[in-house]
């Protein structure tokens, strides 16, 4: 039997969501990581700008002060707003390990689903409900800790990133309930 259109539209998105989700499934695991490595670089940066304020201050002379009194200082108050944005709780980086890989291995049942709806398995359809079903449930989790759980502007950003691929699911969800499979389960009930 001819594969409806339907299920190579979902097929075809779920393979590249499943993808994404992989790879936003590892940068989740590193995102700890990756902040630490920027704190260190701003810190590094501020202290190189810092010791070549000092040596410019010492070489000055009072005529050079007063022709750089319209140059602007670097804005290291604004480094220390973004600090604070950093400020991780010392249980999140265990969470984001547990999440990461939650999201990675739930996205790989995604694009497993996708594929085997494209062959038209008929597997592929429980599959793909229990796939989708709990990538929603994982965000809702991470959103809910996000905002709730932690102060950090960073963290709640990373935790409600995920809320528009839920609403894809939610909507390739309903595709899929409400699509005719009796491509893939022959004269049967298409349930």
């Amino acid at each position: 039997m001819k594969r409806p259109t339907w299920a190579t539209v979902v097929g075809v998105l779920g393979i590249i969501f499943g993808a994404f989700g992989i790879l936003g499934g590892g940068q989740e695991i590193l995102f700890p990581k990756m902040i630490e490595m920027q704190k260190e670089m701003f810190a590094k940066f501020e202290e190189v700008h810092r010791q070549q304020e000092l040596e410019r201050a010492s070489e000055a002379t009072e005529e050079d002060n007063e022709s750089r009194s319209d140059v602007v200082e670097f804005p290291f108050e604004m480094f220390k707003s973004m600090e604070s944005m950093w400020d991780l709780p010392s249980w999140y980086g265990p969470w984001s390990a547990f999440t990461g890989s939650t999201k990675a291995i739930l996205s790989a049942l995604y694009l497993l689903s996708a594929i085997w709806i494209l062959l038209m398995n008929p597997l592929s359809i429980k599959l793909f409900y229990w796939a989708a079903g709990l990538s929603i449930l994982l965000c809702i989790v991470k959103g809910v800790v996000g905002v709730f759980g932690t102060g950090s502007f960073m963290v709640v950003a990373m935790s409600l990133g995920g809320s528009f691929g839920a609403l894809i699911d939610v909507v390739l969800i309903i595709v899929v309930a409400t699509a005719d499979k009796t491509a893939f389960y022959g004269s049967g009930d298409g349930t």
